[in-house]
C-alpha cells in the first residue's frame, strides 16, 4: 500500500534530496513537505487528488526546474514556490482562482510570458516580487478585484499591461520596478 499522505515538513531541510518520484497516488500534502531542499531538481508533477498547493510547499528549492498542474487546482497558498531561482516556466491550469502571498517572489529563473488564467480572482502581495525575467504583455484576468502590494515588484521584463474594468484596487509598489 502506498502512502496516501505527506504530513508537514516532512523532507524538509533534506538538503541531499534531489528528486521525488512514484507519487501518484498522494492524497494529501502537507506545508513545507518538501520546503528547503536545495538540490531537489527536475519537474515536479502534483498528483492529481491535491486541489490546493500548501504554504511553503517549495520554498527555496533552488534547483527545481519545473512544476505540472493537473487541471483541478484551485490554489497556490502563500509561499509554495517561494525563491525557486531555477524555476523557468510555468502553466497555470485554468481552474486556479487564487494565487498566495509570495507564491512565486523571488523566482529569478522564470524567464517566461506569464499567462494567467481567466477565472483567477485573487493576486495577492507579493505574490511575483522580483521575478524579473519575465516577458511580454502581463494581462491581469477580468475577475481578479485586487492586485495585491508589491504583486509584480521587481519584474521589469513586461512590455505592456492590460487591466479590465472590473479591477477595483491597485496595492502599494504593485509594479513598481
Amino acid at each position: 500500500s502506498r502512502t496516501a499522505t505527506i504530513g508537514s515538513s516532512a523532507f524538509s531541510s533534506c538538503t541531499n534530496l534531489t528528486s521525488i518520484s512514484n507519487i501518484e497516488q498522494i492524497q494529501s500534502l502537507g506545508d513545507n513537505a518538501f520546503s528547503f531542499c536545495p538540490n531537489l531538481s527536475g519537474t515536479f508533477v502534483i498528483p492529481d487528488a491535491i486541489t490546493s498547493i500548501p504554504s511553503w510547499l517549495f520554498q527555496d528549492d533552488s534547483s527545481l526546474e519545473a512544476v505540472v498542474f493537473h487541471e483541478n487546482v484551485t490554489e497556490i497558498q502563500k509561499f509554495a514556490f517561494n525563491n525557486c531561482t531555477s524555476l523557468t516556466d510555468i502553466t497555470f491550469p485554468s481552474a486556479l482562482v487564487s494565487i498566495g502571498q509570495s507564491a512565486f517572489d523571488g523566482c529569478s529563473g522564470l524567464t517566461c510570458n506569464l499567462v494567467l488564467p481567466e477565472g483567477l480572482t485573487t493576486l495577492s502581495n507579493h505574490a511575483f516580487q522580483d521575478c524579473n525575467n519575465l516577458t511580454g504583455k502581463l494581462i491581469i484576468p477580468h475577475n481578479v478585484i485586487t492586485v495585491g502590494d508589491y504583486a509584480f515588484c521587481g519584474c521589469s521584463g513586461f512590455d505592456s499591461l492590460e487591466l479590465w474594468a472590473k479591477l477595483q484596487i491597485i496595492g502599494y509598489n504593485a509594479f513598481e520596478n
